[in-house]
């Protein structure tokens, strides 16, 4: 038999469970923050790196009414072929394009897209800076980057086992290349050449632990992560989840953990002021 991985795999098992994921009520509203945040005045060709199952390629089709083109590029099949059921009964499928690609080295020329969103995907770079050169490579000048990551060391469940929580906390957060690549996103966007950079953080935070709630799927991801890869023991990890049901069921629960969020610009001649600097956000 092959020996089995047991690292962070983009296997049909972890595409389906994300894909439950990005349902949830917690995403859909925290994209509408994203979205808002990322100003795009509708009409825009926008490359979505790192699409996955095309949840936000489809939130920002709907949020902006139909009124953009998206190309997203994934190397996962099997988060692609989920993505492409999606789109088959999505309304406004049409706007949406979805390839198998690399994101270090894109396929499209330069200055092919007026907008681009890096969404939970430098996490999973070794190179994050070439990423996101890359993606300044393929924008028109002036044209934007959007780019969201969580730090996995802030993590937060509310647990009567102390020790055991700041093991898990440490053993998933570098579940694949770099746990602290959300506060690190603002010195990679400057290493990489981008300007009029601009940062929120946004928090993910739920006080109910049902099996339809981010942090519930979220725990069950990190709690398999955990099992295969021998950092902690079924039993232990069983404790831990029947702990925090417990918490759940005497009204006690609560999980928070943060994103953090980033917009910036690739450098023009033109003297144009970006529509964020009205929204009061700082460098």
């Amino acid at each position: 038999m092959p020996e089995e991985k047991k690292g962070f795999e983009f296997d049909e098992n972890v595409a389906q469970q994300l894909h439950l994921l990005f349902r949830t009520d917690a995403l859909r509203k925290l994209r509408k923050q994203y979205f808002d945040m990322f100003s795009l005045s509708g009409g825009e060709s926008v490359l979505d790196v790192g699409c996955g199952t095309g949840a936000n390629a489809m939130a920002l089709v709907d949020h902006l009414q139909g009124n953009c083109n998206v190309i997203g590029v994934d190397t996962s099949d099997p988060m692609l072929r989920i993505g492409e059921r999606n789109l088959e009964s999505f309304p406004n499928a049409d706007c949406i394009r979805l390839q198998k690609a690399e994101a270090h080295q894109l396929p499209f020329g330069d200055g092919d897209f007026d907008a681009a969103m890096i969404i939970q995907v430098l996490e999973y770079s070794k190179e994050p800076i070439r990423m996101l050169q890359e993606t300044k490579r393929v924008l028109k000048p002036g044209g934007r980057v959007f780019v969201a990551d969580t730090d996995w060391d802030t993590i937060v469940w509310n647990s009567n086992l102390k020790e055991r929580t700041r093991e898990i906390v440490l053993g998933w957060s570098d579940h694949e290349a770099d746990g602290w690549q959300g506060r690190k996103i603002l010195e990679y966007l400057k290493r990489a050449g981008f300007t009029n950079i601009i940062g929120r953080t946004m928090t993910i935070s739920e006080s109910t632990f049902t099996e339809q709630s981010y942090s519930y799927l979220l725990t069950r991801i990190i709690a398999e992560y955990m099992i295969r890869t021998e950092k902690m023991s079924p039993s232990d990890m069983d404790e831990w989840f029947n702990d925090l049901k417990s918490k759940a069921e005497a009204g006690h629960f609560y999980f928070s953990l943060n994103r953090y969020v980033f917009v910036a610009f690739k450098e023009t001649t033109e003297l144009t002021v970006p529509k964020h600097r009205a929204l009061g956000f700082k460098e």
